[in-house]
């Protein structure tokens, strides 16, 4: 299984897009008025809940975990909270595998400003923990031998043919020549907010 995390308006969406559109089965709906989607919010909530769970939600939510049987899922929280939320999926499963999505945090938090009502986005927001839950991840993934690879959003966008050899790195087979067929066709430079300097 790959999991799909990282900062939020990082691009985990726009993966989640291209892989459906490559054939692969993924949960949830596209929302096209946050240019989102491809994921379940209630799974969403239960992993950001997971921690304090207990009693038979908590055992039903690590068996959910442990039977998920789809070979993409996209989990954006998992990159928060300083790793804490990976450890627990590790100690549930371990035949899982992450591409990490990274993007500037002032352009993060802009993105979600263009969206606030859905996003709940404050203006003021902790940049230094975007960085300080990035490098506890790494840590993480590093030391319980999670195989994963990172790439920064908007960039890897005009960097298909390195996207591809990290998924193919990450364990996820695709037909290259389909798979950039897609590419081109999803990526629109329009819908990415850069805030200016």
């Amino acid at each position: 299984m790959l999991i799909v995390t990282g900062f939020g308006r990082s691009g985990t969406s726009f993966m989640m897009h291209f892989f459906k559109n490559c054939g692969f089965r993924v949960p949830g709906v596209w929302l096209p008025q946050v240019d989102a989607g491809w994921e379940i919010p209630s799974e969403i909530t239960e992993d950001m809940k997971l921690e304090i769970l207990d009693g038979k939600k908590r055992e039903r939510w690590r068996t959910y975990i442990r039977m998920c049987n789809y070979k993409v899922v996209k989990r954006p929280y998992l990159a928060n909270f300083g790793g804490k939320l990976l450890e627990m999926w590790h100690s549930i499963r371990q035949d899982f595998s992450v591409l990490f999505l990274i993007r500037r945090p002032e352009d993060v938090i802009a993105s979600r400003l263009r969206h606030g009502k859905h996003f709940l986005a404050r203006r003021r927001e902790n940049i230094p923990l975007f960085y300080e839950d990035l490098c506890k991840c790494l840590l993480v993934m590093d030391r319980l031998g999670i195989r994963y690879k990172v790439h920064s959003f908007p960039y890897f966008l005009d960097k298909p043919v390195e996207m591809f050899d990290s998924l193919e790195y990450l364990g996820v087979e695709i037909n290259r020549r389909h798979a950039r067929g897609v590419w081109d066709k999803l990526v629109d430079k329009k819908l990415v907010h850069i805030k200016e300097e």
